[in-house]
């Protein structure tokens, strides 16, 4: 990937890190391809540590866990980005995910 490229030319940037995660994260979506998850996460963990305030980060660790089963921690993670970003769609997103997870809808 050109922006993983990017995000090792410059480990210290957190919005590449972020963006390399949220990329990733989408590429398991289009492939079916859970053998992204590690590298997402490592990527958003690189991130949390360079911007530890960035909801969008937040809202992807959840993606992860609830796209591993881990819904009681993506719905954690899912809050706690809209605890930072109120009006973030993909920390909604995850929270209505996991709420459907829960309640046998999806």
């Amino acid at each position: 990937f050109r922006l993983r490229a990017l995000s090792l030319a410059n480990p210290a940037e957190g919005r590449g890190q972020r963006d390399l995660g949220v990329r990733l994260v989408q590429r398991v979506r289009e492939n079916a391809d859970p053998s992204l998850y590690a590298p997402a996460l490592a990527a958003f963990d690189a991130a949390r540590v360079l911007s530890p305030d960035d909801a969008e980060v937040l809202a992807g660790i959840a993606a992860i866990q609830l796209g591993k089963h881990r819904f009681v921690d993506g719905l954690k993670s899912a809050e706690a980005a809209i605890a930072l970003s109120p009006g973030l769609v993909s920390a909604h997103a995850a929270k209505s995910n996991d709420t459907d997870q829960h309640s046998g809808l999806s």
